[in-house]
């Protein structure tokens, strides 16, 4: 499916080794953020020490798709035999935080689009154990959309209808018990950069990189999102579901409040991806569903 967007996305994975620790990128998945490696139809890097990679902007789904499993099978032949891990968050052994670039959180500030505020990370955050992956998606504009996106105000009405389109389901689809506390440090509602072309929405944890059908649902949905913004749909959407009710569902993983909001835009969203969340995997084999070894 060709979308109205652009799609990028920039997730971080954990490594174990083979005898079951969590164990740091740096010094084993080659690039950094200012310096990323390339490799086929993407980029990867250490962030911290997660595994992180980049895939090159897709004008489709399928697009998408196929970028995504070209770079996590570069990404997962590098690290053998370690093996990549779809975990929200985590406290690593401290043998492994001891490099100083384990200890350098966020390269750039990021922005909230509800309180319109910088968002703030805890100053001790690098003196704890605890590192968290997220999953961050990027909407480059085309046609339809660089009016909107080249705005900074439509920029932020594009990242309101992203948390209420795909952060909300998000909520009821990641089966991650250490998603919740990826939030309490990073990835609230509405955080997001804004970018030249378009921007970046970082409230997504790693959760949909599991499979290939879960990184379609994701760009489906964000596409939702993007259209209805474009067609001057979101100001009565952001009102019928409401501010406090996308804060809540978010910022504290509230399913039930998550629930309530989705059963508010289930109207706006297409029968086959409403089918397509139904049949969801949510438990899939990230090196089962991509192929890898």
């Amino acid at each position: 499916m060709e979308g109205c967007f652009v799609a990028g996305a920039d997730p971080e994975l954990m490594i174990r080794s083979p005898e079951g620790s969590l164990i740091s990128a740096i010094g084993l998945v080659p690039g950094t953020k200012k310096k990323p490696r390339k490799v086929k139809n993407g980029a990867i890097q250490h962030d911290n020490v997660m595994a992180e990679f980049n895939v090159n902007p897709a004008r489709s789904s399928e697009e998408f798709v196929e970028h995504m499993r070209d770079v996590l099978i570069e990404l997962s032949g590098i690290v053998a035999p370690n093996r990549l891990v779809v975990q929200a968050s985590a406290e690593f052994p401290e043998k492994e935080l001891q490099n100083q670039k384990a200890r350098i959180f966020g390269c750039d500030p990021d922005f909230d689009s509800w309180s319109l505020r910088m968002n703030q990370i805890a100053g001790d955050a690098a003196e704890s154990p605890f590192r968290s992956a997220g999953g961050h998606l990027h909407i480059g504009k085309t046609k339809k959309t660089a009016e909107m996106l080249d705005n900074p105000y439509g920029k932020i009405e594009v990242v309101k209808m992203l948390d209420i389109f795909v952060g909300i389901p998000s909520i009821l689809l990641d089966p991650d018990p250490t998603s919740p506390a990826r939030r309490a440090l990073y990835g609230k509602a509405g955080a997001h950069r804004p970018k030249t072309y378009g921007v970046e929405y970082r409230a997504l944890g790693n959760f949909w990189v599991r499979s290939p059908q879960l990184v379609e649902l994701v760009y489906s949905l964000a596409d939702v999102a993007v259209r209805l913004c474009a067609d001057g749909e979101s100001t009565k959407i952001i009102e019928k579901v409401g501010q406090e009710n996308v804060l809540e569902a978010i910022n504290n993983s509230n399913r039930k409040v998550a629930q309530k909001c989705f059963r508010a835009i289930k109207k706006f969203i297409p029968e086959d991806i409403l089918d397509a969340i139904k049949k969801t995997n949510l438990e899939a084999d990230l090196y089962q569903c991509w192929n890898l070894k």
